[in-house]
Order: structure tokens, then C-alpha cells, then sequence
């Protein structure tokens, strides 16, 4: 899979990662449990010292960062699993080869830590395209 993004981030001071990653994949997990056809969709991508995980499970979404060995998220399934994160546009198109899916952020995404009270936001405007080959 190829991946593409123009990511602005703020961690203190503003961290831009833009173009190609060098690493990215798509995984499709189904759902063995669940009685209808539900399944988790995992985009992934890895730039130089950040990776971006966006996953899918039913309507809910999960949007996680790494930096610098830490990791922020927004949004967790919860337990009717139709929660969206707030201020992130979705847009799928269907391809020749696959799909590609875009995420653009229409306001500034707040993303928090477990393991801190840090937090880094994902600014209006940033946009993350997975093109997605079969």
C-alpha cells in the first residue's frame, strides 16, 4: 500500500511531516465474535520518527500518533461503537486497483496521552491519504 500525507502537528514547538512514507500497510481483521459483519479496518503509516494508526470498527474510528516513543490518541470504541472523531472529514474513493481513503481535519484535534498529561494537536488543514491497492 501506498501512503501519503501532509501531517502539521504541535509538541510544544511545530513538528511538520509531509510527503511519501516509506512504510505504510493496510490490515482487515474480522470481528470472530460479533453476529453481524463487522471487522476492524487498520490504515498505518511510518515517517521518520512518527507513525499514524487511523482504524475503523463498525461507525466508531480511532485516530493514534507516535512521537518520539510516545503515543496520543483520540477516541476509543465504545460500546454501541458509532462515536466519529469530531472535526476529522472522511472522504472514500473507490479505484481501479482499490480504494483511497482521506482523512482532513476541519478544526485543530486535540490527541492526549496515557501515560502523561502532554498532548499534541493535529491542526486544521492537515490531511493523511491512504491509497490502498489491491
Amino acid at each position: 500500500m501506498d501512503a501519503y500525507a501532509d501531517l502539521h502537528i504541535v509538541v510544544g514547538k511545530t513538528i511538520a511531516v509531509k510527503g511519501k512514507a516509506p512504510k505504510a500497510y493496510f490490515t482487515v481483521i474480522p470481528d470472530e465474535d460479533d453476529v453481524c459483519d463487522k471487522f476492524f479496518k487498520i490504515y498505518n503509516a511510518h515517517f521518520n520518527g512518527v507513525s499514524v494508526q487511523y482504524s475503523t470498527y463498525a461507525y466508531a474510528d480511532v485516530l493514534c500518533l507516535t512521537i518520539n516513543k510516545e503515543d496520543y490518541h483520540i477516541n476509543d470504541y465504545d460500546g454501541a461503537c458509532d462515536i466519529h472523531i469530531k472535526n476529522l472529514k472522511h472522504q472514500y474513493k473507490k479505484t481501479k486497483t482499490g480504494e483511497i481513503l482521506t482523512l482532513t481535519c476541519t478544526k485543530d484535534i486535540p490527541m492526549f496521552s496515557d501515560n502523561s498529561n502532554r498532548t499534541v494537536t493535529l491542526k486544521k488543514g492537515s490531511v493523511l491519504t491512504f491509497n490502498v491497492k489491491k
